[in-house]
């Protein structure tokens, strides 16, 4: 038997869930302070991570696009790609002139310490988590 609050309809309005949603693990969420993911990196990560709905099949939303979901420049978006290519929470990859692929699954492994404790301590506040 399903809980209410379990259930998507309940909490969100039937219309906006029918435009679909992105599911991002709650470890994610929880220690993108220890990973070193700023509030912009995270919102162009999630915009990314939107167009990710195969695992073999690697979004490529363009810079454009991304800009238009998250409010950010084009060029902060690439700011913010290269921080997260260069500390290895996703591979990105040319595919055109404002276009790339990225592959957001490099992070998933990055959150695998975390996975395997049951309490952990969180870098930016000390704080028991």
């Amino acid at each position: 038997m399903r809980r209410p609050d379990y259930e998507l309809y309940s909490k969100w309005p039937r219309s906006v869930v029918d435009k679909g949603f992105t599911l991002i693990p709650n470890l994610l969420i929880e220690h993108l302070g220890d990973l070193g993911i700023t509030p912009t990196d995270f919102v162009v990560y999630v915009a990314i991570y939107k167009h990710y709905w195969r695992a073999k099949d690697l979004p490529f939303p363009s810079l454009l696009k991304l800009s238009q979901y998250t409010g950010l420049s084009t060029r902060t978006i690439k700011r913010a790609t290269k921080r997260l290519s260069d500390a290895g929470y996703i591979k990105k990859t040319k595919l055109g002139y404002s276009t790339n692929t990225y592959d957001p699954r490099p992070v998933g492994n990055k959150l695998l310490p975390f996975a395997t404790n049951s309490v952990t301590v969180s870098r930016s506040s000390g704080r028991k988590m």
